[in-house]
């Protein structure tokens, strides 16, 4: 019984047509119209992402050397 829960079909996540896995690289044409609707990830995005990430890293550490204390 526990197995049919936790049972679950991962095609049913899969897309088939345009957005689905891609086989080719993007070709200039698209990668131009991407970056003109502004699809593109901007600079302050990335320096959010990357401080984020930094600060994560800085926590662990300090949980770690601060652990052996408790």
């Amino acid at each position: 019984m526990q197995d049919t829960l936790l049972y679950m079909n991962l095609q049913l996540f899969a897309k088939d047509g345009p957005g689905g896995e891609k086989t080719e690289p993007a070709t200039s044409k698209k990668l131009d119209d991407v970056r003109k609707e502004g699809q593109v990830a901007k600079s302050k995005e990335i320096i959010t992402a990357v401080s984020l990430m930094a600060l994560f890293i800085i926590l662990k550490v300090y949980v770690a050397v601060l652990e052996p204390n408790l």
